[in-house]
Parts: C-alpha cells; sequence; structure tokens
C-alpha cells in the first residue's frame, strides 16, 4: 500500500472534469496538496494508507470555489451606504475613508472577508487591491490570505486621477511609484501578483500603454473594470471618439491574459472584439444590482463562447463575501432579463465558480476540477441542513439552496482549512473582536 497525507472516503464526488465524471461512495487520494487519485472508495482503501482520514459518508464533494474579483480592504466598510450609483457610493464609501486604512485595519478586514469566503465555499480569491494611502498594504492582504490558508492571487490596482473628485483620496499615484511597487511585489511574490488599472476614466492614453507595456514586458495578467456603466463608452467616445472596447482593441490592450471585470454593458460588437483577443470575463452580479449598474448580457456572451467566471466584488457594494449568494443570483437574474428560465442551468453557474474561474486566472491546469495531478482544493458540502432538504439534484441545490451551514470542510492545497464548519487556521472570534475594534477607530478617523 501506498502511503499519502489524505483520505476522503464514502462520498459523492462531482469532479466537474471535462467529462462530467461523478462518483458514488468515492474516495479522493491526496498527496504533497496534489490530488494523486480518485475513484470507488472500495479500490482505494485497499491501494493506499492515508496519515489521515476523511469520512464523507452522505455527504458531497465539489471542487473549491473561485471568486475571480473583490476587494477584501472593503469587508470592514460593509454596509456604510446604500441606494446609490457607482459614482456617488465612490464618492460617499470609498474616496472618504481609503485615506485612513492602515496595515493593521487592511490586514484584519482582508482576514475577515476571507473567514466569510471560507465558510462560502471559497478557495480562491483574486484580490483588486487599489486602495494605496500608504505604503505596504498590498502586503498586508497577502499576509491575511497566508494566515487563513486560502489560495489568494492579488492584483496591484492603479490610478492616476479619481474621475468625477477633487480629491485623489489616497487611490491615485504617479507611475513610478505603482511600477516600482508593482516590481517589488512581482519579486517577492511571483505570479501570484497581477496588474490592475483601475478604469479607463481614472487612466490617461499614456498610462494604461505604460501598464499595457508593462504587463507584456514581465508577462504579468491584468484585470480592469471594463464597461461596468455606460461611462467607459461616455468618457471614450468623449476623449477619443470610439467606444472603450474599441479604443482598447486599437491600443493593443486586449489580450488573452486580461480579466475584464463587470461587462455589463456589451453589446455584440463589443462581444466578437473580446472573442477576437481572448478575454476573459468576471461576472460579479449582486453589486451590478445594488449599484444599479445594469445586467450582464449572459446570453450574448454564452453565444460568444467566452469564458465568464463568478466574482462577489467588495464587500462594501455587495454587503457579501458569500460565492454560495453569488452563484444563485447569477443564475436568478439572466433568467428575469431574458424571461427565459432555460437561459443558464444549475451545472454552467457551477463550472463558473470553478473551473472556468481557473481558466479566467490562468489556473485552469492547476484547480477548478477534481482530477489527479490537480492542486487539491474542494469542499465538503452537508446536505443534511433544512434549506437544502431533501436533495435531488445536488447541482441545483448548490446553487438554488444552500448557505454557509452547508459548507462542512474546506481542504486546499492539500491541507484541511475548515472542518466541521469552524476555520482551524485561526480563531473566527478574535479576529472579529479585533476587526470591530479597527472598525471603530476608522470612524473615528474621518
Amino acid at each position: 500500500m501506498l502511503e499519502i497525507d489524505l483520505l476522503l472516503t464514502a462520498g459523492n464526488i462531482y469532479t466537474l472534469d471535462a467529462n462530467d465524471t461523478r462518483y458514488e461512495t468515492g474516495s479522493i487520494a491526496i498527496n504533497n496538496g496534489r490530488i494523486v487519485a480518485i475513484g470507488c472508495s472500495n479500490e482505494l482503501e485497499e491501494q493506499y494508507i492515508a496519515k489521515e482520514k476523511i469520512n464523507a459518508n452522505g455527504k458531497y464533494i465539489f471542487p473549491g470555489l473561485i471568486n475571480t474579483h473583490t476587494h477584501l480592504f472593503q469587508t470592514i466598510l460593509k454596509g456604510f451606504a446604500r441606494d446609490m450609483n457607482l459614482n456617488d457610493w465612490l464618492n460617499t464609501v470609498i474616496r472618504p475613508y481609503v485615506p485612513h486604512i492602515n496595515a493593521e485595519i487592511c490586514y484584519l478586514s482582508a482576514l475577515v472577508g476571507c473567514i466569510e469566503a471560507l465558510h462560502s465555499g471559497t478557495t480562491t480569491i483574486l484580490d483588486y487591491m487599489y486602495a494605496h494611502p500608504r505604503p505596504y498594504l498590498s502586503d498586508a492582504v497577502l499576509q491575511a490570505f497566508e494566515d487563513v490558508g486560502i489560495r489568494g492571487l492579488l492584483a496591484r490596482g492603479f490610478s492616476e486621477r479619481l474621475y468625477g473628485s477633487n480629491t485623489t483620496g489616497g487611490m491615485a499615484e504617479k507611475s513610478e511609484e505603482f511600477l516600482a511597487d508593482a516590481l517589488r511585489l512581482r519579486s517577492k511574490y511571483g505570479d501570484r501578483i497581477w496588474l490592475a488599472p483601475t478604469a479607463i476614466w481614472n487612466m490617461t492614453d499614456a498610462g494604461l500603454r505604460m501598464v499595457r507595456d508593462f504587463a507584456q514586458d514581465y508577462q504579468i495578467p491584468i484585470t480592469m473594470h471594463i464597461n461596468e456603466t455606460e461611462l467607459d463608452d461616455v468618457f471614450c467616445l468623449e476623449h477619443y471618439g470610439q467606444p472603450a472596447l474599441v479604443y482598447l482593441e486599437e491600443m493593443g490592450f486586449l489580450k488573452e491574459h486580461l480579466l475584464a471585470v463587470h461587462c455589463v454593458h456589451i453589446d455584440a460588437a463589443g462581444a466578437t472584439i473580446l472573442k477576437k483577443y481572448g478575454v476573459k470575463i468576471s461576472y460579479n452580479p449582486v453589486s451590478n444590482m445594488i449599484l444599479g449598474s445594469g445586467a450582464l448580457p449572459l446570453s450574448l456572451l454564452k453565444k460568444y463562447q467566452l469564458n465568464v467566471s463568478l466574482g462577489t466584488d467588495g464587500a462594501a457594494s455587495n454587503d457579501s463575501l458569500n460565492m454560495l449568494e453569488t452563484m444563485k443570483v447569477a443564475a436568478l437574474l439572466p433568467k428575469v432579463i431574458y424571461h427565459d428560465p432555460a437561459v443558464i442551468s444549475a451545472q454552467d453557474i457551477v463550472r463558473m465558480a470553478t473551473i472556468d474561474g481557473a481558466k479566467a486566472l490562468g489556473l485552469g491546469e492547476e484547480i477548478g476540477s477534481l482530477e489527479p495531478g490537480k492542486k487539491a482544493d474542494l469542499i465538503i458540502y452537508n446536505p443534511l441542513q433544512p434549506q437544502s432538504f431533501p436533495m435531488h439534484d445536488p447541482l441545483a441545490t448548490l446553487v438554488y439552496t444552500s448557505n454557509p451551514t452547508n459548507i462542512d470542510t474546506v481542504i486546499i492545497n492539500g491541507k484541511l482549512v475548515m472542518a466541521n464548519n469552524r476555520i482551524v487556521t485561526l480563531d473566527e472570534e478574535k479576529v472579529l473582536k479585533e476587526a470591530l475594534i479597527a472598525v471603530g477607530q476608522l470612524i473615528e478617523r474621518v
């Protein structure tokens, strides 16, 4: 028998691989952070002896959920204002508070956000960190990733100006400051670091071209808010005489390694451009609804076979980092928009939250499905909860009737991060109490 680190037994396994392979009473063998085998429990228990064994009898094993867009520093700003459009929300919630955020506040905010994310089954986050009133706040977010045990990538945000505001708000920077910090982060944290110009209207033409060239020179992926509202096209038509995507195409900004966030205001011409360059999309339905930005044209994007993943957006514009909630809203919204209950299936949504999310992050060969050789990022789902009982269709149950009480166990990189619905890597209550004090201190400073 071969010795391994961990063996999950007797679970109902949904691999989300290319063949949609499923196992009743299946096992997963894990060693050195990777899946080494998946199969029937009887067979694998005869082949492997594990240092630790988890019995998943009566439970379901899914790939971990992947959140391709959020702003963890915003967790501490949750609930500060509602019923506003994007620009009013920025001027009321974000810009007044960002100058007063320090490393401790940023770290605690990120920790609380990661805790909520884990409880909703999230195993990977791309954090879009655009608040830089002082140095090393990105490091605070990355430290939170390490301490809680979640797989975390960080997109280093950059704004040259704040459109519609008379203040820099601790968010606008000089290009040389951004480049220096991006290089420092890339050197220290490697390919976990992305680049994130915030929006077309916060950047100059020269600034966008600089980011484009820097990303090309150092082979760094880019993510950017694109067509979240009509402002992108209005701004580009006024300043450049063409819609936003045409402008970005002509400057050579659109690449396969670009993750476009929101894409609410996209027509067939825009979808054609995105498809031409293999641009990936992050769909953030809850924040789009809260801010009244509009609805992503999911049916159109499906027609063009674009890769669409899911994001919660920041907690200050969503009030949640709950990917279970995001999946449900992502499924329901297009049914209303198109008056078509079959426009998107539960299986489509789960793939968007797992393997399509992995592809959006350039990690499709590493995570997003349960297959031998891939990283062991997975969740164990307990269906014996009132909201999810009875379970007739596991994927539909996961999308439509789940909440964090269903997420029993979270394993990331082969390590147990949450067991019996409790995070094992830190003291949740202690973190929340410390974060509450930090909230009070932040309010006093503003």
